[in-house]
């Protein structure tokens, strides 16, 4: 049983079913690489030996971390069905080290679901600047070691310059308009400064109570004393 395309002819049975013969039914006809290693070289080091990727075909159900699918194929008798929706159009994976191999980084596209996906474990390090022009999602913990700056369009406290939390409950937005900052609890919930203690200061970096504003306090309306008021 042999498909063929573009890149070359496939035979299901010896190079995708290990030689078994194949059954009628849904498939998913995927790739993965095995890295083999060059020959060493007279006066060379294993660590400088580099490795050779031969491709694997396979006809499975559902796809591991290290399989890319091509083609879903419905197989009846003789005649193969060929699905290319779930295709990956294009990919790019970097090997890790000897012994990290769980930390390589997989650059891919997937077609219009994941139109470029990167899959990495372990550490990344990049050194220069970062330029995200639109969302950034993050799954996991993130450890920033310099500075993170945000720069937005000018916007009032309805803005998303920085949201703490979803956007459909309680969350935190920080921003800035053209004339001031502001930090802005959403959601209809209150905003609870030091809630679980420490003193809250206002022009002053050392406050010594609870609230220490150091200047003019102005009021609008009325104030609410529930215990002795001392001047």
């Amino acid at each position: 049983m042999i498909v063929w395309s573009k890149t070359g002819v496939i035979d299901l049975q010896q190079d995708a079913n290990k030689g078994q013969p194949v059954k009628d039914g849904d498939y998913i006809l995927s790739i993965s690489y095995n890295e083999e290693l060059t020959d060493l070289q007279d006066g060379t080091s294993d660590g400088e030996r580099r490795w050779h990727e031969k491709p694997k075909f396979k006809l499975i159900n559902q796809l591991s971390d290290n399989e890319i699918a091509l083609s879903k194929l419905n197989i009846a008798g003789k005649k193969i069905g060929i699905d290319n929706n779930i295709r990956v159009y294009s990919g790019l994976r970097l090997p890790a080290p000897k012994g990290k191999e769980n930390q390589q980084i997989t650059l891919k596209s997937a077609g219009d679901s994941k139109p470029l996906w990167v899959d990495f474990s372990g550490s990344l390090s990049i050194e220069g600047d970062l330029s995200i022009e639109k969302s950034l999602i993050v799954e996991g913990e993130t450890e920033l070691k310099q500075n993170l700056q945000i720069i937005n369009k000018s916007e009032n406290a309805d803005g998303n310059t920085l949201i703490l939390g979803n956007t459909n409950a309680s969350n935190l937005r920080l921003g800035y308009e053209q004339n001031y900052s502001w930090i802005q609890s959403h959601g209809s919930k209150p905003l609870a400064i030091n809630p679980l203690g420490n003193n809250v200061g206002i022009g002053t970096d050392n406050p010594n109570a609870k609230l220490e504003v150091n200047g003019d306090l102005k009021i609008a309306k009325n104030i609410d004393i529930l215990t002795t008021l001392t001047y």
